[in-house]
């Protein structure tokens, strides 16, 4: 009897010494949440908004440069932000030096820093020095096609531009070297890409471009 009595009173302080270690341990999880909390209190948040200077309320695309500039791309037109100011830029149909389009789906930057939008009309590179834009594809090279809605635009180690569109998938390559652009996946016999959709357009770290589709 004494025998079990011992061993019921070495049973609850093992017990006992559960819980204390529980306790303790949600104890300090507590603190370290608190201090967690308090320490996230140095970041404030503000609503950018259009009497801010923001040219539409409906955001696409937000991107930031090498600069630090950050360029936000609306349902009307491309907005870029230096910290204290907005700048804003529609397309003006008499004016071949205005973004083309003005429903900007991507953003990007190529390794010489020309910043590449694309809209639902097509492709601009924006010269933030000069703050105008240029128009680097001939549409005779795509049959007069537009390139509508581009969803990725990316440069190679060799410098040329990979364009990928949203709905379609089709994949463009823009040759920086001779200007000319051409359709990887369209229906002709020597296209690369012919039959293949690509869901993703992607460049690593070594500007190597890779292309993911429903066949692997």
């Amino acid at each position: 009897m004494g025998h079990d009595h011992f061993a019921d009173n070495q049973s609850d302080c093992e017990i006992n010494k559960m819980l204390r270690s529980i306790i303790v341990s949600n104890t300090i999880f507590l603190i370290y949440l608190v201090s967690f909390l308090n320490g996230q209190s140095d970041f404030s948040f503000n609503n950018i908004s259009v009497s801010d200077g923001l040219a539409e309320s409906t955001v696409k695309v937000i991107f930031e440069d090498n600069n630090g500039l950050m360029y936000i791309g609306t349902e009307n037109g491309l907005d870029v932000y230096d910290g204290y100011e907005f700048n804003n830029y529609n397309m003006n149909s008499f004016d071949s030096n205005s973004i083309l389009g003005n429903k900007v789906s991507c953003i990007s930057e190529d390794s010489k820093n020309n910043i590449w939008v694309g809209t639902e009309l097509g492709v601009s590179i924006f010269d933030i020095g000069s703050r105008s834009f240029s128009r680097p594809i001939d549409p005779r090279d795509i049959d007069n096609e537009i390139l509508e809605d581009p969803e990725t635009i990316i440069d190679d180690r060799n410098g040329n531009i990979w364009i990928k569109l949203s709905e379609s998938g089709l994949i463009y390559k823009h040759s920086t070297s001779d200007g000319i652009t051409r359709c990887l996946s369209n229906d002709i016999d020597d296209s690369p890409l012919k039959g293949v959709r690509v869901n993703v357009l992607f460049k690593d770290s070594s500007n190597m471009v890779w292309f993911g589709s429903r066949d692997g």
